[in-house]
């Protein structure tokens, strides 16, 4: 599930994978992509797994609420964002080789992540994110106020923390 905003200039351009914040609005990734479109660079907003259209309509939470979930959803995402510049390499008005990945808070994660294991992108972006998750829960913001809650009703500690999230 993406929105894809094209440049108008034509020609084979430049593309951007932008990955949204955590509250799944989209506000400033539209934004961002707007701006990059009308500069020249084809822009692809990527909603990730339980956000927006890919939120089950019976589940109400987030996916930092629980750390299954969290784990599941940003691997899910990590091959998302991979297939997503598959995809933009096949399209006649992006040139394949210059296709680059932004990611906004939660989606900083995900763009770090992905770059580490793909290695294909040759510009990454990293606005307003940090670099490990686990530390980010043992520093509590309030943004994952509910996730280390839960983690801590489950017993889970930062060693155990660190082990569910390796994979991440």
């Amino acid at each position: 599930h993406c929105e894809y905003f094209l440049a108008k200039q034509g020609g084979r351009r430049p593309a951007v994978i932008v990955l949204h914040i955590l509250d799944g609005k989209f506000i400033a990734e539209r934004l961002l992509c707007g701006c990059l479109a009308a500069s020249g660079t084809n822009a692809l907003l990527l909603k990730m797994p339980y956000y927006g259209p890919r939120r089950p309509p019976e589940w109400k939470g987030r996916m930092s609420d629980d750390i299954e979930t969290l784990n599941s959803g940003l691997r899910q995402a990590v091959v998302d964002v991979r297939r997503a510049a598959v995809w933009l390499s096949t399209r006649d008005e992006v040139d394949p080789k210059a296709i680059g990945l932004c990611g906004i808070s939660l989606g900083g994660f995900v763009a770090a992540t992905t770059a580490g294991v793909d290695g294909n992108f040759p510009r990454v972006a990293i606005v307003l994110a940090g670099g490990d998750l686990v530390k980010v829960l043992d520093h509590r913001p309030r943004e994952v106020k509910v996730l280390r809650e839960a983690a801590e009703q489950k017993g889970w500690d930062t060693a155990k923390l660190t082990e569910l999230l390796k994979p991440v």
